[in-house]
Protein backbone atom coordinates (compact mmCIF):
# COMPACT_ATOMS: atom_id res chain seq x y z
CA UNK A 1 0.00 0.00 0.00
CA UNK A 2 1.66 3.41 1.17
CA UNK A 3 5.37 3.38 0.82
CA UNK A 4 5.45 -0.44 -0.99
CA UNK A 5 8.52 -2.47 1.24
CA UNK A 6 9.95 0.31 2.78
CA UNK A 7 10.74 0.42 6.50
CA UNK A 8 8.41 0.93 8.66
CA UNK A 9 9.36 4.45 9.75
CA UNK A 10 9.76 5.65 5.92
CA UNK A 11 6.43 4.32 5.58
CA UNK A 12 4.99 6.79 8.32
CA UNK A 13 6.91 9.38 6.55
CA UNK A 14 5.64 8.47 3.69
CA UNK A 15 2.12 8.41 4.46
CA UNK A 16 1.94 11.27 6.96
CA UNK A 17 3.34 13.60 3.63
CA UNK A 18 0.64 11.81 1.70
CA UNK A 19 -1.89 12.83 4.18
CA UNK A 20 -0.99 16.36 4.36
CA UNK A 21 -1.00 17.21 0.73
CA UNK A 22 -4.65 15.81 0.71
CA UNK A 23 -5.77 17.87 3.24
CA UNK A 24 -4.21 20.48 1.67
CA UNK A 25 -5.60 19.74 -1.55
CA UNK A 26 -9.39 21.44 -1.20
CA UNK A 27 -7.55 24.86 -1.09
CA UNK A 28 -5.89 24.78 -4.45
CA UNK A 29 -5.75 22.97 -8.04
CA UNK A 30 -2.52 21.65 -7.33
CA UNK A 31 -0.96 19.61 -3.31
CA UNK A 32 2.01 21.18 -3.47
CA UNK A 33 0.52 24.64 -4.36
CA UNK A 34 -0.06 25.79 -0.74
CA UNK A 35 3.73 24.72 0.01
CA UNK A 36 4.67 26.87 -2.52
CA UNK A 37 2.52 30.12 -1.89
CA UNK A 38 3.48 29.90 1.96
CA UNK A 39 7.51 30.08 0.89
CA UNK A 40 6.65 32.95 -1.75
CA UNK A 41 4.39 35.24 0.56
CA UNK A 42 5.58 36.67 3.56
CA UNK A 43 2.10 38.03 4.43
CA UNK A 44 -0.80 36.44 5.30
CA UNK A 45 -2.35 33.05 3.51
CA UNK A 46 -5.21 31.06 4.26
CA UNK A 47 -4.20 27.24 4.64
CA UNK A 48 -5.70 23.75 6.17
CA UNK A 49 -6.01 24.72 10.14
CA UNK A 50 -3.87 22.45 13.02
CA UNK A 51 -5.97 20.34 13.42
CA UNK A 52 -6.48 16.32 14.26
CA UNK A 53 -10.36 16.24 13.05
CA UNK A 54 -11.67 17.08 9.65
CA UNK A 55 -9.89 19.60 7.39
CA UNK A 56 -11.15 23.34 7.86
CA UNK A 57 -9.27 26.96 6.49
CA UNK A 58 -6.85 28.63 8.55
CA UNK A 59 -5.48 32.64 8.02
CA UNK A 60 -1.84 32.35 8.87
CA UNK A 61 1.36 34.09 9.30
CA UNK A 62 4.63 33.51 10.40
CA UNK A 63 7.79 35.82 11.64
CA UNK A 64 10.89 35.18 10.40
CA UNK A 65 12.06 33.47 13.81
CA UNK A 66 9.02 31.29 13.63
CA UNK A 67 6.10 32.08 15.64
CA UNK A 68 3.06 31.36 13.53
CA UNK A 69 -0.44 32.30 13.98
CA UNK A 70 -3.15 31.01 12.90
CA UNK A 71 -7.04 32.50 12.73
CA UNK A 72 -9.86 30.56 12.38
CA UNK A 73 -13.80 30.05 13.30
CA UNK A 74 -16.80 27.45 14.08
CA UNK A 75 -20.46 27.93 13.95
CA UNK A 76 -22.53 26.91 16.38
CA UNK A 77 -25.74 27.98 18.04
CA UNK A 78 -24.35 30.84 19.25
CA UNK A 79 -23.12 32.15 16.88
CA UNK A 80 -19.57 32.33 14.79
CA UNK A 81 -16.84 31.67 17.26
CA UNK A 82 -13.41 33.13 15.48
CA UNK A 83 -10.07 31.91 17.53
CA UNK A 84 -6.72 33.06 17.69
CA UNK A 85 -4.10 29.95 17.82
CA UNK A 86 -0.22 31.01 18.42
CA UNK A 87 2.82 28.26 18.46
CA UNK A 88 6.22 29.11 18.90
CA UNK A 89 9.27 27.81 17.03
CA UNK A 90 11.16 24.48 17.64
CA UNK A 91 12.72 25.08 20.46
CA UNK A 92 10.97 27.41 22.14
CA UNK A 93 7.69 26.84 24.53
CA UNK A 94 5.28 29.08 26.63
CA UNK A 95 5.04 29.34 30.44
CA UNK A 96 1.78 28.58 30.47
CA UNK A 97 0.37 32.35 30.89
CA UNK A 98 -2.21 33.42 28.65
CA UNK A 99 -1.03 36.48 26.52
CA UNK A 100 -2.11 39.86 25.62
CA UNK A 101 -2.56 41.39 22.06
CA UNK A 102 -3.09 45.13 20.51
CA UNK A 103 -3.10 45.86 17.04
CA UNK A 104 -1.77 49.58 16.23
CA UNK A 105 -1.03 50.31 19.40
CA UNK A 106 -4.60 50.67 20.46
CA UNK A 107 -5.70 49.09 24.13
CA UNK A 108 -4.02 46.03 25.11
CA UNK A 109 -6.41 42.96 25.20
CA UNK A 110 -5.50 40.64 28.21
CA UNK A 111 -7.00 37.31 26.70
CA UNK A 112 -7.08 35.84 30.17
CA UNK A 113 -10.48 38.06 30.83
CA UNK A 114 -11.29 35.91 27.80
CA UNK A 115 -10.59 32.62 29.48
CA UNK A 116 -12.05 33.38 32.75
CA UNK A 117 -15.51 34.57 30.84
CA UNK A 118 -15.41 31.22 29.06
CA UNK A 119 -14.52 29.27 32.40
CA UNK A 120 -17.59 30.99 34.00
CA UNK A 121 -20.02 29.71 31.58
CA UNK A 122 -18.61 26.20 30.91
CA UNK A 123 -16.28 27.12 28.06
CA UNK A 124 -12.86 26.86 26.78
CA UNK A 125 -12.84 30.08 25.66
CA UNK A 126 -8.56 30.57 25.94
CA UNK A 127 -5.48 28.21 26.87
CA UNK A 128 -2.00 28.12 27.38
CA UNK A 129 -0.16 25.09 26.91
CA UNK A 130 4.08 24.66 26.51
CA UNK A 131 3.08 24.61 22.96
CA UNK A 132 -0.10 26.66 21.62
CA UNK A 133 -1.59 29.59 22.95
CA UNK A 134 -5.37 29.77 22.02
CA UNK A 135 -7.82 32.30 22.43
CA UNK A 136 -11.38 33.55 21.04
CA UNK A 137 -11.40 36.41 18.95
CA UNK A 138 -14.93 36.80 18.67
CA UNK A 139 -18.60 35.31 18.84
CA UNK A 140 -21.65 36.72 17.12
CA UNK A 141 -22.49 37.20 13.72
CA UNK A 142 -20.52 37.18 10.37
CA UNK A 143 -20.13 40.73 10.51
CA UNK A 144 -17.74 42.34 13.61
CA UNK A 145 -19.25 45.62 14.65
CA UNK A 146 -16.25 48.52 14.38
CA UNK A 147 -16.38 48.68 18.18
CA UNK A 148 -14.93 45.85 18.94
CA UNK A 149 -12.12 44.48 19.70
CA UNK A 150 -12.10 41.97 17.22
CA UNK A 151 -12.36 44.50 14.73
CA UNK A 152 -8.90 44.96 14.21
CA UNK A 153 -8.30 42.18 12.86
CA UNK A 154 -9.67 42.66 9.89
CA UNK A 155 -8.61 46.62 9.31
CA UNK A 156 -4.84 47.21 11.50
CA UNK A 157 -1.63 47.24 10.48
CA UNK A 158 0.16 45.52 12.86
CA UNK A 159 -0.67 43.20 15.49
CA UNK A 160 1.95 42.33 18.88
CA UNK A 161 1.26 39.23 20.71
CA UNK A 162 2.86 39.58 24.42
CA UNK A 163 3.23 36.32 26.12
CA UNK A 164 5.41 34.53 29.10
CA UNK A 165 8.12 32.17 27.68
CA UNK A 166 8.97 28.87 29.36
CA UNK A 167 12.45 30.26 30.44
CA UNK A 168 10.36 32.96 32.36
CA UNK A 169 11.16 35.71 29.88
CA UNK A 170 8.63 38.36 28.21
CA UNK A 171 8.29 38.25 24.30
CA UNK A 172 6.45 40.68 22.01
CA UNK A 173 5.72 38.93 18.38
CA UNK A 174 5.03 41.35 16.02
CA UNK A 175 2.79 40.30 13.20
CA UNK A 176 2.35 43.21 10.51
CA UNK A 177 -1.26 43.11 9.12
CA UNK A 178 -0.75 43.22 5.53
CA UNK A 179 -3.38 40.93 3.72
CA UNK A 180 -4.57 39.86 7.31
CA UNK A 181 -8.27 40.68 6.01
CA UNK A 182 -8.64 39.11 3.27
CA UNK A 183 -7.04 36.22 5.09
CA UNK A 184 -9.65 35.94 7.85
CA UNK A 185 -12.21 37.11 6.18
CA UNK A 186 -12.43 33.93 4.05
CA UNK A 187 -11.06 31.16 6.32
CA UNK A 188 -13.04 33.23 9.46
CA UNK A 189 -16.12 33.66 7.25
CA UNK A 190 -16.76 36.93 8.66
CA UNK A 191 -15.88 40.56 7.70
CA UNK A 192 -15.83 43.99 9.32
CA UNK A 193 -18.87 46.77 9.69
Amino acid sequence: MFGGDKPPMQKLIFALAIGAIASAAPLASSPAAPIILAAANPGWNVVPAPTDGPAFPAATAITPDGYRIYVWSREDDRGRQVFAELHPPAGTGFSGDMPRWRIDNGEPVDTDEIRRAGEERDMLWGFTGNTVSIWMLWLGDAVVPADEPAHRWLSGRMLEVSIELADGSDRTIVFPMEGASMAIEAAGEIRAE
